[in-house]
């Protein structure tokens, strides 16, 4: 190998650093329209890297992930007008809709590959590839068993009981950790979707993917359900929507069921809500890590999670999954009530242990067995 040839990723990250320091500069200027769905076509039909008919159909589904956030959620119809914080905006909104990291450090590669494309035919800025962001693969790999424990979960939801009673961020608490929606659901949620209990019915959610109108579900359509929601709940959703909910509508007209003086809540709000009380300072003071909170930056800073107590939406979904199969709820009923494959609940959020689940195996079995007749 030629020592003097320069590492792709080396060679990305050092343009990206020129780029953002203004040393390099752009060619914004006599750029040719082109609209994302048009440009994606052309790259599938050009194929300027020669890749195999299977690598471009996997390039061609990534593809429309992104052709889909310009159209629905970022509003943009030319790529000259493509820029690095939209990058990010693209990052984040994937992440949010629960793609694995994996499965979101492909995606991002491909675009990476489209936009040079893209570069060579004066359709995006010159520095637009090298600003794609980067997937920290090993980082979430380190994470993908982490959890919120059901103990401490219910320690933060008792205390938003107490001195947040009926807030937004407790209504927060209460969907991810008692009914395990994902950040994406909460978003999509409007005033209209939620069915107080009757005589005759229990309360519950009905959700709707509506992505013409900004919200879309994590499997399209196929996400849609209704979710009962337990009477306790119930009693606190109420209150919050006689008392504390803000009398809003977002852009499209629609009245969100979480809503904030400028309409709808965003992701980074449900994000805060979650890793600010999950540090274990935020309730006395004081730090199983031996740090001083007033001086810790994690403390300080509610959406830093340098803190190895704090956790994430997802940790938290992931223990109210884990908590089911504990009490040996049949993982087909999981699978229906949080959205997602037996497969990816047995790879990505049952952290039950071999012992766990041959006590939960035996408790199924005598069940049967004593309900059975002689």
């Amino acid at each position: 190998m030629d020592s003097n040839a320069t590492h792709p990723d080396l060679e990305r990250k050092l343009r990206r650093i020129l780029y953002e320091t203004g040393v390099a500069e752009t060619n914004a200027a006599d750029l040719v329209p082109r609209g994302p769905h048009a440009a994606v076509d052309e790259y599938l039909d050009t194929n300027p890297e020669g890749n195999l008919p299977s690598t471009m159909r996997s390039h061609a589904a990534r593809l429309a992930h992104f052709s889909r956030w310009c159209s629905e959620y970022a509003e943009i119809d030319d790529l000259n007008a493509l820029d690095g914080p939209d990058l990010e905006a693209y990052k984040t909104h994937q992440t949010d809709l629960g793609y694995a990291p994996r499965t979101l450090e492909s995606q991002l590669e491909t675009l990476s590959v489209f936009l040079r494309f893209c570069r060579q035919q004066d359709y995006v800025r010159s520095e637009l590839p090298y600003l794609v962001p980067d997937v920290d693969v090993v980082a979430a790999d380190e994470t993908r068993d982490r959890l919120l424990e059901r103990d401490r979960a219910e320690t933060i939801i008792g205390h938003l009981a107490t001195f947040r009673y009926a807030s937004r961020e407790h209504i927060v608490w209460l969907l991810v950790a008692e009914k395990g929606l994902r950040i994406c659901t909460l978003l999509a949620l409007d005033l209209q979707d939620y069915s107080p209990p009757t005589q005759n019915d229990e309360g519950y959610l009905e959700l709707h993917n509506r992505p013409t109108t900004g919200t879309r579900l994590k499997n399209g359509d196929k996400s849609e359900r209704q979710v009962t929601v337990p009477p306790a709940v119930c009693d606190t959703l109420d209150d919050y929507l006689q008392h504390q909910r803000v009398d809003a509508t977002d852009e499209y007209g629609r009245e969100p069921l979480l809503s904030t003086a400028n309409g709808r809540i965003a992701s980074p709000t449900i994000r805060t809500y979650i890793n600010k009380w999950t540090a274990p300072c935020a309730f006395d003071g004081e730090c199983p890590h031996g740090e001083i909170p007033a001086e810790c930056r994690a403390a300080q800073q509610t959406g830093n999670m340098e803190c190895p107590s704090k956790r994430s939406p997802h940790d938290v979904r992931r223990g109210y999954i884990t908590h089911l199969r504990r009490y040996g709820v049949p993982k087909e009923i999981i699978s229906d009530e949080v959205d997602a494959s037996v497969a990816v609940l047995d790879h990505h959020y049952d952290k039950t242990t071999k012992e766990e689940q041959r006590q939960m195996r035996t408790a199924a079995i005598d069940a049967v067995l004593s309900a059975s007749p002689e």
